[in-house]
Formats: structure tokens, sequence, C-alpha cells
């Protein structure tokens, strides 16, 4: 949940924390303990939901696992869903009042029983062999999470797989100026380094997982692995195609873990953070100017200022910004993402 104290190991930020709390819940009787907690937020994609469910529980080299899915106070047929999955004895079905993706996370992490988590979100898919392989790997590398490759798809196309991730693993400073690891699915972590790290990010707006990364990697770095390990589905509903939330949220990250760090570092964070989520805000900034609509204006100038005021008022951003609106608008589209 929200809101948890900052302790004092290593790894806990002196931002908002995450959860802390120990996992509860007993084993059925006679089942293998679970060797990995699958975690499914679940909200807006009933008609997604069952593909997702489907990756993990047909899988036919599937290693002793639970499978939780938090049920977000989803609006649409997300319980129907999910229904015919819940006779299953590896099935857990909470639902909560609806407080957002970061909070479910965290509820579902309190209620973890196995050593290796796996946070899956409930439009994307586990490819065949990966919790198997995974687990596997994670064991021999005692790094507190594994990450693999991610490949993304849109609905009838193939995945098509990002750059190999460096084979030395990721560091803390590999996440000081981006956030390395496209999603959390692509990662099995390992419950006790992250309940330590603070449980799953609290930072609201899409960079809960980035803020988790560098919270976690101060216990060691994450091992990476060759080999795709989701298949993230690419569609308008996406969390980072929101791209005011996602802009504010990236400055909370960067201004928690990366303010004291040297003005270099500062620069290049805020210049990839400007390519990356900046530039369709000034787009939207001059839009809303250009139609009347004041409120809007003001609340991405304000966050676009704040951007420009962490990089020390890099004149590369004012450049990007005059570049950025003398170009056409890209063309609004899923696979342009």
């Amino acid at each position: 949940a929200r809101g948890g104290a900052p302790g004092r190991e290593a790894g806990r930020r002196r931002c908002p924390g995450g959860v802390v709390t120990a996992p509860a819940g007993r084993p059925t009787a006679g089942a293998s303990p679970p060797r990995i907690s699958v975690v499914v937020p679940a909200y807006g994609h009933a008609a997604l939901i069952g593909a997702t469910l489907a990756s993990v529980l047909d899988a036919s080299d599937a290693p002793p696992l639970e499978l939780i899915v938090v049920n977000d106070g989803s609006p649409d047929a997300t319980a129907a869903a999910v229904r015919p999955r819940r006779s299953d004895p590896r099935v857990r079905y909470v639902e909560r009042p609806n407080r957002g993706v970061v909070a479910a996370r965290g509820h579902g992490l309190s209620l973890c029983r196995a050593p290796w988590v796996l946070f899956l979100d409930d439009d994307d898919l586990c490819p065949p062999g990966r919790l198997a392989r995974q687990l596997a790997a994670a064991d021999a590398a005692r790094a507190p999470a594994l990450v693999g490759r991610v490949a993304s798809f849109v609905e009838g196309g193939a995945p098509q797989p990002a750059a190999p991730l460096p084979a030395g693993g990721l560091r803390h400073a590999d996440f000081l100026t981006r956030n390395a690891v496209l999603s959390p699915g692509q990662a099995l972590i390992a419950r006790d380094a992250l309940v330590r790290a603070g449980g799953f990010g609290a930072v609201a707006g899409g960079a809960d997982d980035w803020d988790t990364w560098l919270r976690l990697t101060r216990f060691g770095p994450l091992a990476t692995e060759p080999d795709v390990a989701l298949h993230y589905r690419r569609h308008r509903g996406n969390q980072s195609r929101q791209t005011l939330p996602m802009l504010r949220s990236c400055l909370q990250v960067l201004k928690c873990h990366a303010a004291h760090r040297p003005a270099a570092v500062r620069r290049e964070a805020a210049d990839r953070l400007a390519r990356y989520v900046g530039r369709p805000v000034l787009r939207d900034l001059a839009d809303a100017r250009r139609r009347g609509d004041r409120p809007a204006a003001r609340v991405r100038r304000d966050a676009l200022r704040d951007l420009q005021a962490f990089s020390g008022r890099d004149p590369e951003l004012r450049r990007l910004a005059r570049v950025t609106l003398a170009r056409p608008r890209p063309r609004d589209a899923v696979t342009a993402a």
C-alpha cells in the first residue's frame, strides 16, 4: 500500500515508501509450496486478462506457483473474465476499491508466499518456458532480481524483441538517468530483497517501477538474461502513453534519487526525459494554448518548467523544444508509441 514508513536499512530512500509488510496466507493442504508468486493487478482489461492468465496457468513446464489477481475496482467485466480460473487452486482472487496500480501491486506483494515474485500486467503475456527458465537462472544468480528481454507487439502482430540487456547486469548507476527496464513484467524479483527495499514503489503516475529498481539495486546489480521474458502489448491504454502524469512521476523519481548527483548526471537525465515524455507534453501545451484552454496549458507549462529547473536550466532543452514545435506532430498510432 502507499505511504510505508522509510526504514534505516540500505536501499531505503527518504522519499515515500511502498509495501513493507510480510507475506500472508497459508499453502493449500498437500500442495507444493509455490516457488513463484505471480501478481496481476487488474483494471479495465477484461477482454485481455484471460490471455494473460492463460500464459501463466497453462504453461506445461510451469514450476509450483501461485497467481494472485488483485481486482482494483475495475468497472468492466474483469470479475467475470477471471471467474473460470478461480477454481484452479493456484489462483487467489482479491477485490478492493480502486486505488491505482501501485497500491494493487503492493497489496499483491503483501499476500505473496513464494521466494520469487513476478508483477505481470493484465494485458501482457508470459512467453512459453519463461517461468521455469527464469526460476533456474534466478536461483543460480542470487541477485535481487533477474531481468529478461522484452518483445513488444500489437494485436495480430508478431512480438518484436528489444535490444539485448547488458550481459554484466544492471547496476544502480544504470538507472540514474533512465529506466533501463520497460516493464516490471520482465523481472523475477526476490521477495525478501523487495520487502527490505521498501516494497514496490509508491510513486504514482507510471514511474513506480523505475523507483523500485533504483532502491533494489542498492542491494546489488540486477542479473540479466538474453532470452525474452515478456510479451508487452502496445495499445492506446498503456499507462506510458499518459504523458503528463508520466512526466510528473519521472520527475518525482529523479528528485528522490538524482537531485544530489553531479550536474552532468542531472542534465543527462533531464535530456532523456524531455525526449521521451517532454516532447508530447510540449505539443499538448501548444495545442492547449491555441484552443484557449488555460488550465490545461498551465499544468503542462508548470511540469516543463519543473523539468527545466531540475536540469539546471540546460540550454539543450530549449533547443529541443524549438525543434519539437517546428516539426509536425507524429501520427498518433500505437505502433508509433
